[in-house]
């Protein structure tokens, strides 16, 4: 159907062109060149009649004045369509080339329609799809990561597999620790080639069932398009610091704490040699304790003093 009518045109073009060969021949006077703006002229002043005339206003927009203006329109295509077709009336007055010009304006009409026809059956020859086949996607841009089906083939499973243009982490966290979470707090994450990223936390959600982890999303701070195509669809380590001390602090391994009959919290500080073991000399600071990460604890002394370098006993 597609060819006949890309035929169809071809022929009503060669019609056209013989149509105007004759008319050329017969008007004898005026040059090819001559008649063939003629023609040309009256042809764009039927479109522009033709294109007039579609510009008619439509309701609610079919005020007086929008009719008015369509009118003047239509009445000015018009006048340069009768001018047109004087013009080129006058070029064969002395010849009588009506019949001619009646087989070019044939002639000419026969292109339009097999035009048409063209363009209808190539918009039947494009690919149909059911509606219901069809899926939105309601936020863009997407990127394509994946085509698994080839022209021609018989589609079995996913035919793409499309993903965000921004890259996310996702992941889970221990409940105990997403409470110590929020959203907006900051992260690093290793790239590939072992430098630190930073990211942000844009999503934090509590599991159904209290004993399962939370999920978390990160955004990542801006990548370029070879760390993106990098890091999709990998495992990356993220650290997250829930908390940080104001400057240096003095700290102990978190097994030299030790509870007194208070519930305060002890340690007990070397003071003698240590190499005479359990009878080097010791004694018991009551301390406070602060942030604990890496199995060292944050302490402050309370009434005694610690200093930095001094030994304290572990797991006693």
């Amino acid at each position: 159907m597609l060819r006949a009518a890309q035929d169809a045109v071809r022929g009503a073009q060669q019609q056209l062109e013989a149509a105007r060969a004759d008319l050329a021949r017969a008007s004898g006077g005026p040059s090819a060149v001559d008649i063939r703006q003629a023609d040309n002229a009256v042809s764009s002043a039927h479109r522009a009649v033709e294109a007039a005339l579609a510009g008619k206003p439509l309701p609610p927009e079919d005020t007086a004045a929008a009719l008015a203006q369509w009118n003047a329109g239509v009445g000015d295509a018009r006048d340069q369509l009768a001018l047109a077709q004087l013009q080129r009336e006058q070029l064969g007055a002395s010849v009588d080339t009506s019949a001619e010009r009646a087989a070019v304006a044939s002639a000419q009409q026969f292109v339009a329609d097999a035009q048409g026809e063209l363009n209808r059956a190539q918009e039947a020859s494009l690919p149909q799809l059911p509606s219901g086949e069809v899926l939105y996607l309601t936020d863009l841009p997407r990127r394509v990561d994946a085509v698994n089906v080839a022209r021609g083939q018989v589609l079995q499973g996913a035919a793409l597999v499309v993903s965000g243009a921004a890259l996310t982490i996702s992941g889970g966290v221990a409940a105990t620790d997403a409470e110590l979470l929020t959203v907006g707090d900051r992260a690093q994450f290793d790239l590939p080639d072992g430098t630190v990223h930073e990211a942000t936390i844009t999503e934090l959600a509590a599991a159904e069932n209290p004993t399962e982890r939370w999920s978390i999303v990160l955004e990542p701070d801006p990548l370029t398009s070879e760390q993106s195509m990098q890091l999709q669809g990998s495992n990356v380590r993220v650290m997250i610091a829930v908390g940080a001390t104001a400057g240096e602090v003095l700290h102990v391994p978190i097994a030299a704490l030790t509870a007194g009959s208070g519930g305060e919290a002890r340690i007990e500080v070397v003071d003698g040699d240590p190499r005479d073991g359990e009878r080097a000399e010791t004694r018991l600071v009551v301390v406070e304790t602060g942030l604990a990460a890496g199995g060292q604890v944050e302490v402050v002394p309370v009434d005694d003093e610690v200093d930095e370098g001094d030994l304290v006993v572990v797991g006693r």
